[in-house]
């Protein structure tokens, strides 16, 4: 999954004819870092409350998170202390 984020990217900027704005893409770097290297905590359908690893910290929550829907809990993204 990582590795075709990173490929559909480089695909965009190398075959693209120059007429797009190519700041969102770099804006979007940290973003995309923190994507990256983030994660996301609890397995459906019983989620419950699910925490981080070491040196990891909760950076948000979704029913779905990644995949498939919690019946009940919800998912954690933990990302990299260092990660904004």
């Amino acid at each position: 999954m990582k590795e075709s984020i990173l490929l559909v990217l480089c695909f965009a900027l190398v075959f693209t004819d120059g007429k797009y704005d190519y700041h969102f893409v770099l804006a979007s770097l940290p973003d995309l870092r923190q994507q990256l290297e983030c994660y996301w905590s609890g397995t459906a359908p019983f989620c419950g409350p699910s925490h981080c690893g070491n040196n990891y910290r909760a950076s948000g929550w979704h029913p779905s998170g990644d995949g498939q829907a919690c019946w009940i809990g919800y998912k954690t993204l933990c990302c990299p202390q260092h990660a904004r």
